[in-house]
């Protein structure tokens, strides 16, 4: 069985077997951009991941409440990276201090906002080699599912390079992994993966057993709900007072997301993705602003979608008397521009998690406005029911918009395309498609 290790039946589940063993061996192909999250979770791995509305035990094998105010993080024994070295709760506590730490910007950081000191106690963490203690400041019952999110997976330095604890293992060959036996839900059913450009070169199809974000209509692997969104996020003394009602009045978001997005899209005219928040109305149009002024919109130049939605809100906002210069830039360097808030307007996607509480603590974070959520997730914590505290979350969500200076935009999912002899498809509840869980009909 692949399967081996069982897990502590308190909040997580453990996966399904197959009704018979799929075949392992071969070489799985795969047609995606490198910092695709879908790729890290071939390399990386987190304490847990969801499932079916599971917590499914990745690197622990239980997430428990030991009272309102405190989380216990079991991990598995004898955790081993592909190196050989040991993973303890200690490393896994400092990958994550690595986010908490004040000096660090990441809107992943309000994934951890919960925590007392919002992070600052994590040197404290580990009680023993394989526990964790997670000392929260209110009660947040959204704060496991949390700790499932790509974010948080964890990596550790070794000789000058970072390791984690994934599927696959790098190898000596540029974009070639190999399947990591020491992967705790046991080894993948590939032998080895490539990962290769994914272009839209003619021919290039048949390259590919599996193409992240493909075009084609009815692709396998279409995710629950898209959950990657993206937000036009500003700094209002560059831009201007009336910037945003300008926007509102020029760019049609549901165009943006039918037209200009890679499906599966949907619009986003309140702060959170539909499946989170009822949308509200489109906006008024507005008169032209009385003085041109010439800006700069930065964009992920990896991502098609972006590129195509910042080429669309460059030609709108031209009417409302904007001009928008568009810079085309790495993930690294928008990063970059972000974190040291060193842009007039810039395109940005993070990937939510599905708990509708923790998604604003992130959005706020992406926003610069971290005290917000110290303000607000206490109030949405105290509600122990899923539906109410999601209600709740969503009338807060709307009221605290207009104060932020980003303007969301469009929500999309992975849509996966795969080979006909590539079989064992399955999709987290966080839209993340598990390329682990695949298999070749035709492997030796």
């Amino acid at each position: 069985m692949r399967r081996s290790a069982a897990l502590a039946l308190l909040v997580l589940s453990a996966p399904a077997m197959p009704a018979s063993r799929a075949p392992y061996g071969g070489t799985l192909r795969v047609a995606a951009e490198q910092d695709d999250v879908g790729v890290q979770r071939l390399l990386e791995s987190g304490v847990c991941r969801l499932f079916e509305g599971r917590l499914q035990g990745v690197l622990a094998t239980s997430v428990t409440a030991t009272d309102p105010l405190h989380w216990r993080v079991k991990l598995r024994a004898e955790l081993r990276l592909p190196s050989g070295a040991p993973l303890t709760a200690s490393d896994v506590a400092r990958a994550w201090q690595r986010l908490a730490d004040s000096g660090t910007r990441s809107p992943y950081r309000g994934l951890l906002a919960p925590l007392r000191g919002q992070g600052a106690s994590l040197s404290g963490a580990a009680t023993k080699p394989d526990t964790l203690v997670l000392p929260l400041s209110y009660p947040f019952p959204d704060f496991a599912e949390s700790l499932c999110h790509p974010a948080l997976d964890v990596t550790v330095p070794v000789d000058r390079r970072r390791e984690g604890l994934g599927p696959f293992r790098a190898t000596l060959q540029p974009h070639t992994f190999a399947a990591n036996l020491q992967y705790p839900l046991g080894r993948p059913y590939p032998d080895k993966l490539e990962l290769l450009p994914g272009t839209d070169r003619r021919g290039d199809a048949q390259r590919f057993d599996v193409r992240l974000n493909g075009r084609k209509d009815g692709a396998r692997m279409a995710p629950v709900a898209p959950l990657l969104a993206t937000y036009l996020v500003y700094r209002e003394p560059r831009v201007g007072l009336d910037f945003r009602r300008a926007f509102d009045g020029a760019v049609d978001v549901s165009q943006l997301a039918e037209l200009f997005a890679l499906s599966p899209s949907a619009a986003m005219t309140s702060l959170l993705p539909p499946g989170m928040m009822p949308q509200r109305p489109a906006p008024r149009p507005f008169a032209s602003s009385a003085e041109r002024r010439t800006l700069t919109l930065a964009f992920d130049e990896a991502s098609p979608s972006n590129r195509a939605a910042a080429e669309r809100i460059q030609l709108k906002l031209n009417e409302r008397g904007f001009t928008l210069s568009l810079h085309p830039a790495s993930g690294e360097m928008l990063r970059a521009l972000w974190e040291r808030d060193n842009f007039d307007a810039l395109l940005i996607t993070v990937l939510l998690p599905r708990a509708p509480a923790a998604a604003l603590a992130v959005v706020l974070e992406l926003a610069g406005r971290s005290p917000l959520a110290a303000r607000e997730l206490p109030a949405l914590g105290a509600l122990s029911d899923a539906a109410a505290r999601a209600r709740k979350t969503a009338e807060r969500a709307t009221a605290l918009l207009p104060e932020l200076p980003l303007i969301p935009l469009y929500a999309q999912g992975w849509q996966v395309e795969l080979a006909a002899r590539v079989h064992g498809e399955k999709v987290g509840d966080d839209g993340v498609p598990a390329l682990d869980e695949l298999f070749l009909s035709d492997a030796p």
